[in-house]
This record gives structure tokens, C-alpha cells and sequence, in this order.
């Protein structure tokens, strides 16, 4: 229930709660919240308003532990407490040190009892899965960083001057839009943008408010600017990343079409991406998606800043000028391996192979 909002909460985690009453038939469930858009309320505040009075003396199960701090509304644990709820099953500790085991503290000096993840190993892991972009950000200082490639039999992503050739069907580019809803950010180059003409949004039917913020890693301001990430620029926002060399005239007509200019130091040529990704952490991007071309994907893995890949595997061949999925020429495969990733789920869609593979 908690990864039902992942992609609308941030910079909050995506809580889910539910309220439980114990009757002479068994257990009942009273009351179930998700955080909401943008954070607010959170889940455990839309459980209790929807058990009502049956609140008291009812046990909460939450995904992560309930906050202790003020912030723009009152905490969780004081919401709890008042409601009369006696007990609360939490299936991880909040690492965010305002909330770290103090909510778990707030909760049993006020006379409820607590079963906290020393006592719900089970559900441990599922729950760090759910909260893994919270996680990330506060630990690690960074987005949990996914990466997305689809490769041909012969493991190639593209062939050079082709711009979008078609791998997979229509059922895995479906996924790959879900993906994008799951998304806080999405990543790309402007060797993508050039040869494909991306709009980088969700494009599933009634999804379309679900898509994520958009990021294009143009060293040199080369956006074209009547590319399709203007079209919808007013409702989906996009940030054009250049370096300090990126000539000033283009910079201006990009920022009057409407896009967000960051300028950040290139040394060697090349962007700082574990910088980016801390100053996206910093603005409360949670979760972070590339699904760029060889060369961005190259740098993020060289980087070792991938925590997630989703690798879709076409059932056809590509031939001519071919594009590796890793620019250094290494087999991808073991490329991931270095990166301590390891395949963790396959799925068949149709004629296509997903594999997930996680640290």
C-alpha cells in the first residue's frame, strides 16, 4: 500500500497505514490511508480520519515509522495518541534523524505499545523496498537512481544515425510509462533529445498528470528549441543542465521557451553526476530515472550511482552501424555485475524479456 503514491509524495515518502479492530470474527480493517499528493496529509492522519471513533483501542500497522517533528502539520505520533489507537506494528525505522526512533519513543511513553522492525523481519526488506527513494535521499544523500535499457539480441540499444529504432513492443513501452508515473525525475542526454525527440512524459490514458520532472544533460546548449519537451512545459517541468562553456544566446532562447537553466562545472569535460544527484536530493527528488543513450547510461554505471536496472530485451537483431548499450565497449552484463547489481526478477511481456536487477 505504501508504494501506491511513490512519484506523488516527494519530497515525503509514500506511508501507508491501515487501522485494524479485533471483533469475535476475526480482525477488521476500519480505516486505510496513503500519503497524498505532495506529501500531505500523511498516511497514517487519512487512516485515523477514516476510522473514526473506532480508532480507539484499534492497532496501526504503518510502512515506516510515524514522524515526531513539526513541520507544516503536527506529528503523526501525537495524531496516534489522540485517536486512542493501542498498538502500532512498524515495518521500518525512519532514518531521517528528526524521526529516528524517536516517533517509536514518542509512541511507548505515551502508553501504546510497539512491535518495531526487530520484531517484523519479515516484512523488513518489502518495506525498505517501498521506501527505498526516502531511504536514499537521507542516507545517502541522493535519489535512488534507476536505470532503464532496452537492448536488441545482440545486446544493442540503437543503431547510429537511425535516431528511435523500435526493440521492444508496445506492452513493454507501456511499462517503461509506468515506470516514469514512479518516478519523481527523469534523465536524459542531448544525444537522446537530437536523435529522438522525446517528450519524456507518461503517456498512459488519465496518467498524464503523473509524469515526472524532466532533465536534459546539454553540456553546450544544444536543445534544439522546437523540440516536444516544450510542448507541454507549462504543466511538466524541464530542467536543462549545461556547463559553463554553453554559449549564452542559446542559453537565453531556452530559458524564454520556458526551461529551467542549471549551469554545473564540467571537470574533464564531463558533468559531476554525483553532484547532480545531490542537488536534486536537496530540491526532494526522491527518485530518479535514466533513460538516456550509451553514453549517460555509461557514465551513471562508471559512476556507480545505479541502484536499480530494468533491462528490456528485445527478440530481434540489430545490424549496421550498431550502438552498445555500455560505450566502453565492456559486455553490459558484466558491467552491472561491477556495480555489485544482480538480477533479482524476469518477466515476459509477449516477445520481450524484463529483468530486474537490484544491489
Amino acid at each position: 500500500m505504501g508504494k501506491s503514491r511513490v512519484g506523488k509524495a516527494s519530497p515525503n515518502p509514500s506511508v501507508g497505514a491501515i487501522i485494524v479492530v479485533e471483533d469475535e470474527k476475526g480482525p477488521i480493517i476500519v480505516g486505510r490511508g496513503v500519503t497524498a499528493d505532495g506529501g500531505r496529509p500523511h498516511g497514517e492522519v487519512l487512516a485515523l480520519q477514516q476510522a473514526g471513533p473506532l480508532a480507539k483501542g484499534a492497532t496501526c500497522y504503518v510502512s515506516l515509522e510515524p514522524c515526531a517533528h513539526h513541520g507544516k502539520t503536527p506529528p503523526c505520533v501525537e495524531a496516534l495518541h489522540k485517536a486512542g489507537i493501542a498498538r502500532v506494528i512498524i515495518a521500518l525505522e525512519d532514518p531521517d534523524p528528526r524521526v529516528s526512533g524517536k516517533g517509536s519513543d514518542f509512541l511507548r511513553e505515551h502508553g501504546i505499545e510497539v512491535f518495531d522492525q526487530d520484531y517484523v523481519k519479515e516484512i523488513r526488506e518489502e518495506a525498505k523496498k517501498a521506501n527505498s527513494g526516502h531511504v536514499s535521499r537521507i542516507v545517502n544523500k541522493r535519489p535512488y537512481i534507476t536505470l532503464k535499457l532496452a537492448l536488441s539480441q545482440n545486446d544493442m540499444i540503437g543503431i547510429s544515425g537511425k535516431g528511435m529504432v523500435p526493440i521492444t513492443g508496445a506492452l513493454s513501452r507501456r511499462i517503461v510509462h509506468g515506470m516514469r508515473a514512479r518516478s519523481d525525475a527523469i534523465l536524459v542526454g542531448v544525444g537522446t533529445v537530437l536523435a529522438d525527440n522525446p517528450d519524456l512524459t507518461c503517456r498512459l490514458n488519465g496518467m498524464e498528470s503523473w509524469s515526472p520532472k524532466r532533465f536534459v544533460l546539454d553540456k553546450m546548449a544544444e536543445t534544439p528549441f522546437d523540440a516536444k519537451l516544450f510542448d507541454k512545459i507549462s504543466k511538466i517541468p524541464l530542467s536543462i543542465i549545461v556547463g559553463p562553456g554553453a554559449p549564452l544566446k542559446r542559453v537565453e532562447k531556452l530559458k524564454q521557451n520556458g526551461a529551467e537553466i542549471r549551469t554545473l562545472p564540467t571537470p574533464e569535460g564531463r558533468f559531476d553526476l554525483l553532484s547532480l544527484s545531490q542537488m536534486m536530493a536537496n530540491e526532494g527528488i526522491t527518485h530518479l530515472m535514466v533513460e538516456g543513450g550509451s553514453s549517460v547510461s555509461s557514465s551513471f554505471l562508471s559512476a556507480n550511482l545505479v541502484d536499480r536496472a530494468y533491462i528490456f530485451k528485445g527478440s530481434s537483431q540489430l545490424e549496421g552501424e550498431v550502438i552498445p548499450a555500455f560505450s566502453g565497449g565492456s559486455d553490459i552484463f558484466e558491467v552491472l555485475q561491477d556495480n555489485n547489481l544482480r538480477p533479482t526478477e524476469t518477466t515476459i511481456f509477449k516477445n520481450d524479456h524484463l529483468t530486474q536487477w537490484e544491489r
